[in-house]
C-alpha cells in the first residue's frame, strides 16, 4: 500500500508481523515462525484446558474482582478499561459470572489456550529452542516498541529470548502505545482480520 512507518507494536501474533514491519524478518520467515509457534502451542499445552475472558475495567478492579482466585493471571492489558484474564476454564466463567453479577462488563473469549499466561509456559521452551533455526536482521526500517518489555527494541536486545517470554508473559498494550504516544505520531493505523478487541 506504499506506507511506511516510523513505529511499530504488535498485540500478541502480531509482534511477529512487527518484526517484519521493523526490517528483522522477512515475511516468509514469519509465516514459518507462526506455524513453528502454533505447533508448539498445540504440542506443549493442551487446547481447551484453558480460557480468557475480556473484563471492562482497569488492572488493578481486574485483579480487586479476581481476588483470592490463585489460578487467575492478568494477560493482557489492553486499553485503561479493558483487562484480559487467563485460567483454567471453569475459573474464567466463575469470574465472567461474577463480574456480570457486579455489574461490570465481562466476557469469554473464544480462544483456544490461556494465552500469556502460566498455563501456557511449556510452549513458551518448546518455541524458543524453535527460534534457534530463524536468522534476524537488525531492526532498520523503523523502531519497533515491544508489548513485552513496553520499551524500544534496539540491535542489542535477543529477539529470540523476547519471543520465547512473549507467549506466556502478559502483553502490556497500554504501556507500549503510551511509549509510542510519546513521540508524537500524527496518524495511528491498526492493522488486523477484525475488531475481537
Amino acid at each position: 500500500f506504499g506506507i511506511e512507518p516510523d513505529f511499530a507494536a504488535g498485540h500478541s501474533l502480531g509482534e511477529i508481523s512487527t518484526l517484519v514491519a521493523g526490517g528483522a524478518l522477512a515475511p516468509t520467515d514469519a509465516i514459518h515462525l507462526v506455524a513453528v509457534r502454533s505447533r508448539a502451542m498445540n504440542d506443549a499445552s493442551g487446547s481447551g484446558e484453558g480460557g480468557m475472558a475480556a473484563i471492562g475495567c482497569s488492572v488493578a478492579e481486574a485483579e480487586k474482582i479476581a481476588g483470592t482466585a490463585s489460578d487467575i493471571e492478568i494477560s493482557n492489558i489492553n486499553s485503561p478499561q479493558q483487562t484480559v484474564v487467563a485460567g483454567p476454564i471453569a475459573s474464567i466463567e466463575r469470574l465472567v459470572d461474577q463480574c456480570t453479577s457486579a455489574g461490570v462488563w465481562a466476557r469469554k473469549l473464544p480462544v483456544s489456550h490461556a494465552f500469556h499466561s502460566s498455563l501456557v509456559a511449556p510452549a513458551a521452551t518448546g518455541f524458543r529452542t524453535a527460534l534457534d533455526a530463524f536468522s534476524f536482521a537488525p531492526l532498520s526500517a523503523c523502531r519497533v516498541c515491544s508489548t513485552v518489555t513496553t520499551d524500544w527494541l534496539d540491535s542489542g536486545d535477543d529477539l529470540r529470548d523476547l519471543l520465547g517470554r512473549q507467549i506466556a508473559a502478559p502483553v502490556c498494550f497500554v504501556g507500549t502505545i503510551e511509549k509510542i504516544a510519546e513521540q508524537r505520531p500524527s496518524l495511528w493505523i491498526e492493522v488486523g482480520p477484525n475488531s475481537f478487541l
